[in-house]
């Protein structure tokens, strides 16, 4: 038995692929919405936003060697590898990756709250800004890639 080694997660090339993919996170965010699963709405929001954003930076030609620590899961900080000049307006879009970015870890683990479980504590409401802001940003990084 052989072990492969795995291609690197941001290949030039791949945007299509992470994009797809996003889009499909977002489409199960909205099916846990109807259904009243409001933590994985949560949760697959931010997989949406974050697998665009991820999808810019193959795009951009910005990949995994050159940049440590892009693995991560903070919009914020996998926002940074954009060029500013490119957004339409780069606080709100930081606003909305720092929501994002929080709901979603009190979206997967209980010892985010004092006492209950997520599925239990975060709300309809929570959950449609989730996807608000998911929306938000794929809107503009739909905006981005229609600039470059």
């Amino acid at each position: 038995m052989s072990i492969r080694k795995a291609p690197p997660r941001l290949s030039i090339g791949r945007e299509q692929d992470w994009r797809l993919q996003s889009d499909r996170d977002l489409e199960v965010a909205g099916f846990c919405l109807v259904e009243g699963f409001y933590e994985w709405v949560c949760f697959s929001a931010h997989q949406a936003a974050e697998k665009r954003l991820k999808g810019l930076l193959c795009r951009l030609e910005i990949i995994e060697a050159e940049i440590k620590g892009i693995k991560g899961h903070d919009l914020v900080y996998v926002g940074r590898f954009i060029p500013k000049y490119l957004f339409s307006d780069v606080a709100t879009f930081e606003d909305h990756c720092t929501f994002l970015t929080g709901v979603s870890l009190k979206s997967r683990y209980p010892d985010s709250y004092p006492v209950g479980c997520p599925g239990a504590l975060i709300t309809e409401q929570t959950a449609r800004e989730a996807i608000s802001a998911a929306e938000a940003i794929l809107a503009e990084v739909e905006n981005i890639t229609n600039k470059l």
